[in-house]
C-alpha cells in the first residue's frame, strides 16, 4: 500500500475517534504513533515519517530523523501532501545544497544515505571544541559513507573507505581528487592499505547496527575489532569516532576503552536540534589523542 494512501486511513481514524496523546491504529504492516501531540491539533501541521515501528507524527518545529532504511519525511502543503525534497533532506544533514548525486538516484536512495551519514555541523562542532584551532590535520576517512566528515573537516583526506558502491559513487562525484577504495576494512589487504597511509587524524562513523536499539543489539561488531587492531598497529595522534548513544550502555564500549590504552579520550553525545539545526538526531561522537611520553 502506497505511504500516501495510509494517511487517509489515518486522518478517517482520527475523525471517527478523536485525538490523543498516544495511540496505534493497526495496518497491513506496523502502527501508526502520534507522538508529540500536544504541541498541535491538526495531523496537517505535523512532520510523518514510517519507520519500522509504523508512521510516527511529529510537531512541525523539529523534523524527525532520518535513518537508512529509506523513508522521507512528509508535509502538507499547498493542500497536499507531498515527501521532503531533496535540498530539504540535505539540510537536515547540513550538506550545501549543491552536493551531488548520480543521476540515476531516486529520492528514496538519496534519502537513505543520508540518513546513514553523519551531520557535518555536528561534527565541526565537536572537532572545534577538542581540536581548539585551526583545522589542518592530514586525515583518512573510514566508513567513509558519502563523505560528512571531508565535508566537515576539508580537502586534507589522503584515503577514504567503505564496501557500499552507491557511497562510491556519490563520494568520488564531490570529491573526485581524493583516493577511494571500495572494500570491507576486515580484509587483510584494506587494513594493510590503511596502515600504510600516512596521515595525523583517523577518522571513522563504524557501523552502529549491533549497538542501535533499533538494531539487534548483539553488542559485537568485527568492524569495532578490525578498527581497534588499525589503530593499535598505526598509533595514529587523533582518533575521530562516530556512532549512536546507545554504545554508551553495551560492552562495545569496554572494548574501545580496551583498545585505546595510550589515549586520552573525550566523549560527547550531539543532537543537531541542539545546534539550531531542525533535526532530532542525537549521535555520540569521540575525539582520542595520542599520550606522547
Amino acid at each position: 500500500m502506497n505511504n500516501l494512501i495510509k494517511l487517509t486511513l489515518l486522518e478517517q481514524y482520527i475523525s471517527e475517534n478523536g485525538y490523543s496523546r498516544q495511540f496505534s491504529v493497526p495496518f497491513s504492516k506496523g502502527t501508526v504513533q502520534l507522538s508529540k501531540w500536544k504541541d498541535y491539533r491538526d495531523l496537517k501541521k505535523g512532520i510523518i515519517t514510517f519507520r519500522q515501528s509504523g508512521i510516527r507524527v511529529n510537531s512541525p518545529d523539529c523534523f524527525p530523523c532520518l535513518t537508512n532504511i529509506p523513508n522521507i519525511p512528509i508535509i502538507y502543503e499547498n493542500s497536499d501532501y507531498r515527501y521532503l525534497n531533496k535540498e530539504e533532506l540535505l539540510s537536515l544533514q547540513s550538506f550545501p545544497l549543491t552536493y551531488k548525486f548520480p543521476t540515476n538516484y531516486n529520492l528514496k536512495k538519496i534519502a537513505s544515505l543520508l540518513g546513514n551519514s553523519a551531520n557535518i555541523e555536528a561534527i565541526k562542532h565537536f572537532v572545534k571544541q577538542n581540536y581548539g584551532k585551526d583545522f589542518n590535520l592530514s586525515f583518512i576517512d573510514l566508513f567513509s559513507g558519502i563523505g560528512a566528515f571531508h565535508q566537515a573537516l576539508g580537502n586534507n583526506c589522503v584515503l577514504a573507505v567503505d564496501n557500499n558502491k552507491q557511497c562510491q559513487e556519490t563520494y568520488k562525484l564531490n570529491f573526485p581528487t581524493t583516493p577511494f577504495r571500495l572494500g570491507d576494512i576486515n580484509a587483510k589487504e584494506i587494513q594493510k592499505q590503511i596502515i600504510t597511509t600516512e596521515f595525523d587524524l583517523l577518522c571513522a562513523g563504524f557501523p552502529c547496527q549491533n549497538f542501535s536499539k533499533a538494531g539487534k543489539q548483539t553488542h559485537q561488531s568485527q568492524e569495532l575489532t578490525s578498527l581497534l587492531k588499525i589503530i593499535k598497529k598505526k598509533q595514529p595522534n587523533y582518533l575521530l569516532l562516530e556512532n549512536v548513544p546507545n554504545f554508551l550502555n553495551n560492552t562495545g564500549l569496554n572494548q574501545l576503552i580496551k583498545g585505546l590504552l595510550g589515549y586520552s579520550i573525550n566523549l560527547k553525545i550531539l543532537n543537531p536540534k541542539d545546534l539550531g539545526i531542525k533535526h532530532n538526531r542525537p549521535r555520540l561522537f569521540i575525539w582520542a589523542k595520542k599520550n606522547h611520553e
